[in-house]
């Protein structure tokens, strides 16, 4: 008999996009098992690319070989002392084409295994893992599996723990210093023919970096030997950048103008942003430089003399690198002397008369219609 449970309902957990970095499940597979030397393991519902994947196993016999698949790498494993059984972690970065499962190679000298695939999406796919523990095994039974913890390096890292058991045993609570408490995302519990075994994962959002202290999970028997390891997850920040808009060419009269808004966006640091306009010709720059709270700014810009100008702003702040927006192109055409355009009747009639230079029309007195 073999009985498994997948939890996905966490207050803090929110499955499929993230918000600004920001780590969230994607996912867990349905859990498998293999009675031979291989063990194959579907892939996690909506897994894309850049997502990370982490596979836990525990197998028994040829406990000396640790189960691979090219393209995954090691985390941790050990031989859960007092037992024939192995625990293994592994993880992947997602590609844009993955296969529906995998089959994790588990050594000649193996049979009973089990594994589950959990998935997370929001990692920075470059430099997932921020800090890993090392894969801690019983040295003799006991009702807590401990995993040595783990110090973080940024804030709104994912502290996740695995854990093995040596018998179709559930796991109670799990948890950590900071974050102090852990949500179960996956749970397979297996009677096997040699060796009954499970797996099991929780995680949780740390919200600033530093130690999380050790990982624990309470186990349902106290006579059961274990293995379990304490990753930490980086999240993906998007770099530093600057917008201006209108971003395009602008084609205006004499007298026209162009409000222009300038952004930062996604910069570290803190304290105000302090907006440099470039801006030769125009009127209405006002203050200038201007340094403010808010991450835009922006300026109605009047050109009086016809001829070619460009604007561009840079934008600083204190601990963030300083970045200069595109460089955009106002073309200021002045109006013509008298109407230089008329539209006519079918039979020749002239019935109206335009001021028009370049792309730019004109009233009748001079003042540009943009």
């Amino acid at each position: 008999m073999k009985k498994f449970t997948l939890l996905f309902a966490f207050a803090f957990l929110a499955i499929g996009s993230t918000a600004f970095g920001q780590i969230a499940l994607r996912g867990t597979s349905t859990s498998a098992t293999s009675t031979n030397t291989n063990l194959t393991i579907n892939k996690p519902t909506g897994v894309v690319s850049g997502d990370i994947m982490f596979v836990n196993i525990a197998k028994n016999n040829g406990v000396a070989i640790t189960p691979s698949l090219a393209g995954w790498t090691l985390v941790g494993s050990g031989n859960i002392n007092g037992s024939n059984l192995r625990g293994t972690v592994l993880y992947k970065v997602a590609g844009g084409a993955e296969p529906a499962s995998y089959t994790f190679v588990l050594g000649a000298g193996s049979n009973d295994a089990v594994g589950s695939i959990t998935a997370f999406s929001g990692v920075d796919n470059v430099t997932p893992i921020d800090a890993t523990g090392t894969f801690a095994v019983s040295g003799a039974a006991g009702g807590t599996a401990t995993a040595t913890g783990v110090t973080t390096t940024v804030a709104n890292a994912a502290v996740v723990m695995f854990a093995q058991q040596s018998d179709n045993r559930s796991y109670g609570t799990w948890a950590c210093t900071s974050p102090a408490s852990l949500g179960e995302v996956s749970e397979f519990d297996w009677t096997a023919g040699t060796q009954d075994m499970s797996v099991g994962a929780a995680w949780a959002t740390k919200a600033a970096a530093g130690a999380t202290g050790n990982g624990t999970v309470t186990l349902e028997d106290v006579n059961d030997r274990w293995g379990a390891v304490v990753v930490a997850l980086r999240p993906f920040v998007p770099p530093p950048s600057v917008s201006i808009t209108p971003s395009t060419t602008q084609n205006i009269g004499v007298g026209g103008s162009v409000n222009f808004t300038a952004t930062a966006n996604n910069y570290t640091g803190s304290g105000n942003y302090t907006f440099t306009w470039t801006a030769a010709g125009a009127t209405g720059l006002g203050t200038n430089p201007v340094s403010q709270v808010g991450n835009s700014n922006a300026k109605n810009l009047t050109y009086a003399v016809a001829g070619t100008y460009t604007v561009s702003v840079s934008i600083a702040r204190t601990g963030s690198a300083t970045l200069v927006t595109s460089t955009i192109t106002i073309n200021v055409f002045a109006a013509p002397l008298a109407g230089n355009m008329w539209a006519s009747s079918s039979n020749g009639t002239q019935i109206s008369t335009f001021w028009v230079n370049g792309p730019v029309n004109f009233t009748a007195g001079g003042a540009p219609i943009n």
